[in-house]
């Protein structure tokens, strides 16, 4: 009987273990099918929470590039040259003045929505990573203990703490920042465009203009298709991140210590993944996309019905109202074209994955010296399988001769062993 018996505990722990092999399995699968719906719910939230953040970046937008103190001063020059009390040469710098914010306001607001999307995007993905694996190990502490979740760390106030950090910056100093340098740009590359005259120019000039506004601020490669040039990347950076960074780590005294460890550590991937190599390509595709759209409004625009030489005055004002498409309803081209950034969806997906270890093959059967063509017998025991298969079973559990024979070796059949373990069974019960 002692065979019985050792038989017996064999088969019973081999159970266990393989019901343990089982649960860890199917947690795994589950965290997996929900890894793969996360990722899903984040593109689509990141697209979802883009126009929340328009008003602030129009507002701001509007605000450095307002026109309103360059009219007056070209108010009262016209006034003074009925007087005779001015010169040309202040009216070509007012108009000159005016050119500038007007185009500004249009070309900024094209490289702040490029901005403001790869920002949030990458925001969402180091933010949905943390809160996904906290609430994956607090499942994985439920089910093994039984025990209520504790208040998870990053909770409601660390996520609207973290998304915020970056954006007061860019709302701020970053776009500031921005339109300064896109003033000067524009400034250097549009002097052969002068205002206040008849000039006229076609619909193929200001789309070559449009050009040379990229390749001076992006740099020759940027507006090519290829990465921006190392000073672009560091301008778009400085937009995104304060010089100053140690205010954005200061602790939130209404947060716990984990809470601000966490906020830390999520800041500090954050500002890594604006310095990465891999960012440089995202922004350049993404303005890259961008431009496209703007170039197709401008070869559609009804600048005149009449002719293919444009005044350059209307041309200016045209420019200045295509910024505001850029803020209408997600429904527009602008937005559809920052939907799908192949460079940043790919971006994103490796941040949240970032850490997760493929985990396919378990090796915990293996353990068990069960291969994969024990696996079918597996199933059928667990689910009530015929004798055979439990047979089949004990084989890969055992393969010692020295057990088959304590079992009765080739003087036992399975109908016998079915019968012993049974029986082994109710005693337990």
């Amino acid at each position: 009987m002692s065979g019985y018996y050792y038989a017996k505990r064999l088969v019973m722990d081999g159970m266990r273990q393989v019901e343990e092999l089982g649960r860890d399995l199917q947690e795994k699968m589950m965290e997996s099918q929900n890894r793969e719906s996360e990722k899903v719910r984040l593109n689509t939230e990141g697209n979802e929470m883009l126009p929340s953040f328009l008003p602030p970046l129009k507002k701001a937008l509007r605000l450095l590039t307002d026109p309103k103190e360059v009219t007056e001063k070209l108010k009262k020059i016209r006034q003074q040259l009925a007087l005779g009390g001015t010169s040309d040469e202040d009216v070509v710098l007012h108009w000159n003045e005016l050119k500038v914010l007007s185009i500004g306001r249009l070309i900024a607001a094209v490289y702040g929505l490029g901005l403001l999307n790869g920002m949030l995007k990458i925001q969402l993905h180091v933010l949905g990573r943390f809160a996904f694996e906290e609430a994956a190990n607090g499942r994985r502490s439920k089910l093994r203990s039984k025990e209520e979740l504790v208040k998870p760390v990053v909770d409601r106030a660390v996520r609207e703490k973290f998304l915020f950090a970056s954006g007061d910056h860019f709302m701020g100093e970053g776009m500031k920042l921005l339109v300064d340098r896109v003033k000067l740009n524009i400034d250097s590359v549009s002097s052969d465009w002068v205002m206040g005259t008849d000039s006229t120019i076609s619909r193929v000039d200001i789309v070559n203009k449009l050009d040379v506004f990229r390749g001076s601020l992006e740099g020759k490669t940027g507006y090519q298709g290829l990465p921006l040039s190392s000073s672009a990347h560091q301008l778009f950076v400085s937009c995104l991140v304060p010089k100053d960074e140690t205010a954005m780590m200061k602790p939130d005294p209404e947060f716990s210590k984990e809470q601000n460890e966490v906020l830390v550590e999520m800041l500090q991937e954050t500002l890594d993944m604006f310095e990465s190599p891999v960012f440089t390509q995202v922004l350049s595709d993404s303005f890259s996309q961008l431009f496209d759209v703007l170039t197709r409004d401008v070869q559609c625009f009804e600048f005149s019905a009449d002719s293919e030489e444009y005044l350059l005055t209307k041309v200016i004002v045209a420019l200045k109202s295509m910024s505001e498409r850029l803020f209408d309803e997600p429904s527009n081209e602008y937005f559809k074209a920052l939907s799908n950034v192949p460079s940043l969806d790919a971006m994103c997906v490796a941040i949240f994955e970032q850490g997760n270890v493929d985990e396919s093959d378990f090796g915990g059967l293996d353990s068990l010296g069960i291969g994969q063509e024990d696996l079918k017998s597996l199933a059928g025991l667990l689910g009530g399988g015929g004798e055979g298969d439990l047979m089949k079973l004990l084989g890969s559990l055992g393969g010692d001769e020295d057990l088959m024979k304590m079992m009765g070796g080739d003087n036992m059949d399975e109908a016998q062993l079915m019968q012993m373990i049974q029986a082994a069974s109710n005693n337990l019960t």
